[in-house]
């Protein structure tokens, strides 16, 4: 892949999980992992697993491989594009608690931690862009690949700093209540 074409890929990537965050704070608000959707949940891995994120995880899964119905499938575009997908999820996440001024900060119940600090999550991310991305054979993609993955790893401690913010349209809302 050709630079220019690596950098509009990450562009739309970025733009893909900006949108994708800020879509996911309106629908969930403050709480976050489906905590007030009408969605069956199941415990599963330590995680509490939801329908609302199976059915977007699904969708989402879908929606990137839909080249392979216009183009002939491949092993390398395969790993291409679930480097790209795993990727999408990981920004969208770190994005989300960056975005989302209302989250109150602890979410222990909902991503488990290795040794408490950082989300599984977040390890097995890393490892699956790290073995599809090289799989693609494609050097920029796996310079891309890895520094987003550096930039997204390294944003969790500024996660854990973000302290929430009440709007003017919480306290209205509070206060007709």
């Amino acid at each position: 892949m050709r630079r220019k074409s690596v950098f509009l890929v990450v562009l739309y990537l970025l733009l893909l999980a900006f949108l994708f965050a800020y879509l996911e704070i309106q629908i969930e608000g403050t709480k976050g992992w489906a905590v007030s959707l009408p969605t069956w949940r199941r415990r599963w891995l330590g995680m509490e697993w939801t329908g609302y994120h199976l059915t977007v995880w699904g969708f989402l899964l879908l929606l990137v491989h839909f080249p392979f119905v216009l183009y002939p499938w491949t092993g390398r575009g395969e790993a291409f594009v679930l480097s790209f997908l795993v990727l999408l999820l990981l920004i969208e996440d770190c994005l989300w608690f960056f975005l989302n001024r209302r989250f109150c900060g602890d979410d222990r119940w909902r991503r488990p931690k290795l040794g408490g600090l950082v989300p599984y999550f977040y390890f097995i991310c890393a490892f699956l862009v790290l073995v599809f991305s090289f799989l693609t054979g494609d050097p920029s993609w796996i310079v891309a690949s890895v520094v987003l993955l550096v930039l997204a790893l390294a944003s969790y401690p500024f996660q854990l700093t973000r302290r929430p913010v009440d709007e003017p349209q919480d306290q209205e809302r509070e206060e007709k209540a």
